[in-house]
């Protein structure tokens, strides 16, 4: 039987140090999975990926405190009940993030619920962030996440 000598080629040497060293720096350009900085809560496209234990529903009497945390994402809001429709108004520490109209038609009698769906993906507050309705016969729903 023959010995098998191995020797390296040093142009196929240099090209799998860069190649190596190529692959380095585009590991180290990527963001870090989980950091609560980069949390893209637009990522959750199904709503039933959300546990129920994890949706929240409040009402505009009371403005809403983010738990440490999580992250809410509001997906709708308007009138809990109202007989007539107008604005509603959702703020974000006190910055309006979203103003919906409900509306009621005409010729119905009786109290109805004007609540609208808020675009995706919705109104996202962060920990510690306080959302308040414009109004205290306004509602709001959505579902919190981890931050």
């Amino acid at each position: 039987m023959k010995p098998i000598s191995l020797a390296l080629h040093p142009t196929s040497a240099l090209a799998g140090m860069v190649l190596l060293a190529l692959v380095w720096v585009t590991a180290a350009a990527m963001p870090s999975q989980g950091s609560s900085s980069t949390r893209d809560v637009s990522a959750i496209e199904d709503i039933n990926s959300v546990h129920p234990r994890d949706y929240v529903r409040f009402s505009g009497s009371q403005p809403y405190v983010v738990p440490a945390g999580k992250i809410l994402v509001a997906t709708a809001h308007g009138f809990s009940n109202k007989v007539s429709g107008g604005w509603a108004r959702l703020s974000v520490d006190g910055v309006p993030r979203a103003v919906v109209q409900s509306m009621v038609a005409s010729g119905t009698t009786g109290q109805v619920s004007g609540m609208v769906g808020l675009p995706h993906p919705g109104v996202v507050a962060g920990p510690g962030q306080t959302v308040s309705a414009s109004a205290s016969d306004e509602e709001t729903w959505g579902y919190l996440v981890d931050a």
